[in-house]
């Protein structure tokens, strides 16, 4: 779990980059991490919330959101019973979700690829869960409600509104 967290941290600073180099380093100073440095909350606060190079703080959000996605997959395995499909179906949904927010928050675009895992993650679940039928039911009163929503954004704020 704590390769995922960190590697969701990565995707959410350096959404441009490929998705192994380069190496991680800090944001300010460009020193890559050593192995150490790349543990998740432990690392953050043996190193009291700083750089090990240029001294500078690191963001709370690092540790926050790796001990929150840590909580949730927790809650997650104790739903699902055991590790199974629909843990890791739900581990990965919720882990999309978090990240696609992120991104959004910080730099107010969202890769596509990232809509893609949601969507087929929904329909991974929905076989599982439900009919064919009541499953494109519930995809089309979804996309009726978003694009509501649009369609109110757009008349509101007078440009459009869903990127």
């Amino acid at each position: 779990m704590p390769i995922i967290l960190n590697y969701r941290n990565a995707l959410k600073e350096f959404p441009d980059m490929g998705l192994s180099f380069p190496r991680s380093f800090c944001p300010n100073c460009k020193a890559p991490l050593s192995v150490f440095s790349l543990i998740p909350v432990l690392s953050f606060f043996i190193q009291m919330g700083k750089c090990k190079s240029c001294k500078q703080s690191i963001a709370i959000s690092y540790p926050f959101f790796e001990i929150l996605l840590g909580i949730l997959f927790a809650l997650i395995l104790i739903k699902a019973g055991s590790i199974n499909y629909i843990f890791l179906l739900d581990c990965l949904f919720i882990f999309t979700l978090i990240l696609i927010a992120r991104l959004d928050e910080s730099f107010f675009k969202i890769p596509f690829s990232l809509n893609l895992i949601v969507f087929f993650t929904g329909i991974l679940t929905n076989f599982y869960f439900t009919s064919l039928g009541l499953g494109f039911v519930s995809f089309l009163i979804c996309l009726a409600v978003l694009s509501a929503i649009k369609f109110l954004a757009d008349y509101i704020l007078k440009k459009d509104s869903f990127g």
